[in-house]
Parts: structure tokens; sequence; C-alpha cells
């Protein structure tokens, strides 16, 4: 039997999407014309997007876009950078974003290319805190640099939002912990809680929730200050086996925005008392095999998993390792008959 987990990556992009409602927009650009920026060659502004291309090609590169003179307030948040960015024949090209002012020159990302495709197509969001560079007027730089632009193909970015952060927000993050557990053992799982706002804050709650019940409530004692994250630890010994889930919450009555107070939740597979724990990570980026039984085209973790079904072990599969993985007894990876893409 076989029991995937809820897709990661759409969590993912709703908890960035709820996370940056927290912060309001002090800067924005869409693209839609040039709006300062100096472009060495390769670098265009066309089509709603700014955009590296590998044509003309040049050897030994090193070609920015610069944008001059953003002056960031106070409280400058985060810089949010809709961007996709697809690799051909890597061999030590390196995408790169830059701070730069007056007497300092930050990189505040790097990225090897070798590391294959960033993003999805239509855009991804890179978000990087500001926070160091409170009150500065600086230079943005967005530049390339390697063997040969021939190497990649282009790197697209299609908006850039700077944000101002509010002087109390907390935001409850994530659930850290085991997606999987053995019935009647204890186990731990903690809320990850981030000071997103201007202000150090105490003396607010943290709870974990077993679906609708509440498990149990920790009053932070210690300060949080801006940008710091901490873990809220429980332990929870679950009686019954199956599929269940963990939210975790904040409770501060200051909170400028409590939209972010609640984590996303965290899925959980309790197995049978004494059960083997089983994990299949679907790892092959797609590749398959052929079913000599029937002749249908199937994934290569299917021999797998029937074998494991045959034998009435029960499995989890997923597409995505999980974070945490010391209970499991065994993980079998899929990794392909070759090469895909």
């Amino acid at each position: 039997m076989n029991r995937n987990f809820k897709n990661i990556l759409l969590i993912i992009i709703l908890f960035i999407s709820l996370f940056l409602s927290a912060q309001v927009i002090t800067w924005e650009d869409t693209f839609n014309e040039n709006n300062g920026w100096t472009l060495e060659s390769n670098w265009t502004i066309q089509s709603g997007m700014l955009q590296f291309y590998y044509s003309p090609t040049a050897e030994n590169f090193d070609l920015s876009a610069i944008f001059p003179e953003i002056e960031l307030p106070e409280n400058v948040g985060d810089i949010v950078i809709s961007q996709y960015i697809s690799t051909y024949s890597i061999v030590d090209e390196v995408a790169e974003i830059s701070v730069i002012g007056e007497d300092f020159e930050t990189i505040i990302w790097s990225y090897e290319l070798l590391t294959g495709d960033w993003g999805e197509f239509t855009g991804s969001n890179l978000i990087l805190s500001l926070h160091e560079f409170a009150g500065s007027t600086i230079n943005l730089q967005i530049k390339c640099y390697g063997a040969s632009t021939w190497n990649l193909n282009n790197w697209n970015v299609y908006n850039i939002q700077i944000y101002e952060m509010f002087d109390n927000d907390l935001a409850a993050l994530k659930i850290v912990g085991p997606p999987n557990a053995e019935q009647n053992i204890e186990d731990m799982w903690s809320v990850k809680v981030k000071n997103v706002g201007m202000n150090p804050q105490e003396d607010f709650i943290v709870r974990l929730y077993h679906e609708e019940e509440e498990i149990a409530s920790i009053i932070s004692e210690e300060v949080l200050i801006t940008n710091e994250e901490m873990l809220f630890s429980f332990f929870w010994i679950p009686t019954e086996f199956g599929d269940t889930y963990f939210t975790g919450e904040i409770i501060f009555d200051d909170d400028d925005f409590q939209e972010n107070n609640l984590t996303s939740q965290f899925d959980v597979n309790i197995f049978e008392e004494g059960a083997l724990q089983i994990l299949v990570w679907d790892n092959d980026f797609e590749s398959h095999i052929t079913d000599p039984e029937t002749g249908e085209t199937v994934g290569c973790e299917y021999s797998i998993q029937k074998a494991l079904s045959t034998n009435s072990i029960f499995y989890v599969g997923v597409n995505i390792l999980p974070e945490i993985i010391y209970n499991y007894d065994a993980i079998i990876v899929t990794l392909g008959l070759y090469c895909v893409g």
C-alpha cells in the first residue's frame, strides 16, 4: 500500500505568499521598460523581463546589469526576485547578485550553474534579506561570469520587489520533526518561529496541535531579535497508527500581522508498533522502464513498490526527501536508468 505525502512544493509556495503579505512593497521593477539599468553585453530588457542571453558568445566573460541608487528605508525587509535560469553545457559559470554601497560590495546570492537549472520557466521567487543594509543607498548588481556564455541558455528576471517590515511581527515558519513515527513510542516535533519584525520580542506563546487538539504550550522566556529563528520543542506519544498531522501557532497580542502566526499542516504517518518503517524515494527525474509482464511504461520505483506490497510491507513513497529521516529503518532510492533531460 502506498500513501504519498501531500505536495510539499505547493505548501512552500503557499507559505511564501503568506509570508510576503506580511510586508509592504517599497520598491519594484516589472521590466515593462528600462527604468535606469546599465546593461552590459548579453543583457537586455524586453518582453517584460531582464534577460541574460548566451548570444553573442563571449569567452571568459563577466557581464552585469546594474541599477543605481535605491534608497532603502530603515525598516527594509526582503528583496524578492522572480527568476528562471536555463543551463546547457556548464563548465564553471556562476550567477551572482550583489548589493553595492559607497564603501562596500556584498554578494547576497551566488549560484554555481553546474547545479543545474534554477526555478520554473514562469519564474520562481528568490527571497533574500536586506536588513543589514537598512537606511543605505545602494546599487543592485546582477551578473553572470565564467568560461563561456555559450554554456548556458538564459537567465530571465521577471520581477524585483523590495519590502518594508512591520514593527512587531512574529511568524510561525513550519513544523520541524520526523514525518513518520511508531505507535506508542514518544517522539519530538518542534515549531520554528522567526521574528520578521523590527522590534525584539519576548513573552509570546507557542502551541503545537495534533489535528484539532492542543498538545502543549510554551511561553518564550528568551528575547527574539529581528531575523532570529528559534525552535520550540514538544514531545508526544502517538496511540493510533495511520495518517495524521500537526500545526503550530503563535499567540502574540501585539503582533501587527497575525495571518502568519499559524504554520502549514505537517503530515505524519504513524506506523504500527514494531512495524518496519520503509521510505521509497523516487529520485530518478521521471526515468521509466517497461513492465515485462504488461508491457506498460512505469516509473523505476514500480518494481520496488510492487515487491513491498506483495510481501505485505507498508511503505511511504515520496518525490522529495524529508528534512528529518532518523525514524526510517530503510530508505530505498531510485536513481533512474540514464540521465533524463
